[in-house]
């Protein structure tokens, strides 16, 4: 499987064939499949949510899957076993561009779940895997001054994580005289939230390795990932994405869309332009130094993560609210006003109980961040967009530029 998926990314088989070969089975129509896949209308998470628990999934390899709520909708959902085999054949052949391979070292810049023994079990999961993990909720300068050491001993092939998170290590660590280019990692991988230049080029100078970009989301795998010259290239080997305007219909090469996802695998409920709420570019095709066919993605806007500052003076990065969002809630936003204040508004969704539920929010996020703060819920009918086009659900005491978004005046 990994093997035909290198050879779709590396030319020997026509990636285009492989994706109209693929609709076509999936969706057979008995027309043009990307003819129509384009006449299929747009759907997001929202439109989806409560859909896969009405679908009869007995006799199906299916498993439970879900995000971590960072765009600030929690999504549940089920995941034909087909299609995830194939989104990790995707991925393994292209980690290999780097010299990556299953079962190398890694270490890792994620969250942990927050109860005992939800977090135990994940803790034996990466021992399983190979991986050393610094929690997202704990990155005071002692935690992250411990996890180098413990890289020392370690000595993981490459990084891979949040870039807002490997920055703020980074940081720790350099305050201290700690060089990272003693770890000698071969490569960095950073994925979930948007890379700033400046982050990239200042985590590649403190470990002195390559930066590489992935862009993907939880429901469909990998989308693309940064290959050896520096190119960020579309990988269509198990989901097929296309760059629409807002009515649905394709833009042209070096024009700006939304990016919206289709699986080519899996007979349980596969995704059919499925909006990821980022905008990106296709470049224009002028060819890449490492000799792949694939057009190359420039994604534009996504998702931004922060830290929130504790009354303790801790910071702690903010996928602790995601992770932590309690059931019944289907969007939310969180603004920190001071240090021991954060207001919340939250969408009321299936399961939400107006007593309950924000009570049950309040508490389960004040006690996340510890003694002294203090955590106001506003029920809403509605969470709009923010003018600046990002994907935030969380905005920090330090970012201003946010208030005159509309989202809390």
């Amino acid at each position: 499987m990994v093997r035909n998926a290198s050879n779709l990314l590396d030319g020997s088989l026509d990636w285009r064939a492989h994706v109209i070969e693929r609709l076509s089975i999936q969706y057979p129509t008995g027309s043009d499949p990307l003819k129509w896949l384009e006449e299929q209308p747009l759907v997001d998470r929202t439109f989806l949510i409560g859909r896969y628990s009405t679908l009869d999934r007995s006799g199906r390899r299916v498993e439970q899957r879900k995000t971590s709520g960072s765009s600030g909708t929690p999504f549940q959902f089920l995941k034909d076993r087909e299609m995830t085999a194939q989104m990790d054949a995707a991925m393994w052949a292209a980690y290999q561009w780097h010299g990556i391979y299953p079962g190398d070292r890694q270490a890792r810049f994620w969250g942990l779940p927050i109860g005992r023994i939800a977090s135990t079990q994940r803790r034996f999961t990466d021992l399983l895997q190979n991986r050393r993990r610094l929690s997202a909720f704990d990155v005071s300068q002692a935690g992250c001054l411990e996890y180098f050491h413990d890289l020392i001993r370690f000595r993981p092939k490459y990084v891979y994580g949040y870039p807002s998170l490997v920055h703020e290590f980074v940081q720790h660590c350099r305050a201290v005289g700690y060089d990272g280019r003693d770890l000698r990692v071969g490569v960095v991988i950073c994925t979930g939230e948007l890379l700033a230049p400046l982050v990239r080029d200042e985590i590649a100078a403190y470990f002195g390795a390559r930066v590489v970009n992935e862009y993907g989301c939880t429901e469909s795998g990998i989308v693309s990932l940064t290959c050896e010259a520096g190119s960020e290239h579309i990988l269509p080997v198990a989901v097929y994405p296309e760059l629409v305007s807002n009515s649905g219909v394709s833009v042209e090469p070096g024009s700006t869309g939304q990016v919206v996802v289709t699986d080519l695998y899996g007979g349980f409920a596969p995704m059919v332009r499925y909006k990821l709420n980022d905008l990106a570019v296709l470049a224009r095709d002028n060819g890449c130094g490492c000799g792949r066919l694939l057009p190359h993605l420039e994604v534009q806007r996504g998702r931004v993560d922060g830290f929130v500052q504790t009354p303790s003076g801790k910071r702690i990065y903010d996928a602790i609210l995601a992770y932590t969002v309690p059931s019944g809630i289907l969007r939310f936003c969180v603004r920190q006003l001071r240090s021991d204040l954060l207001h919340a508004q939250i969408v009321a969704g299936v399961g939400f109980d107006k007593e309950v539920t924000p009570a049950s929010c309040k508490s389960i996020w004040e006690q996340a961040f510890g003694p002294g703060m203090n955590v106001t819920i506003e029920v809403v009918d509605d969470i709009p967009l923010q003018t600046s086009g990002k994907s935030r659900y969380f905005i920090p005491l330090e970012d201003r530029s946010e208030a005159k978004d509309g989202l809390f005046l």
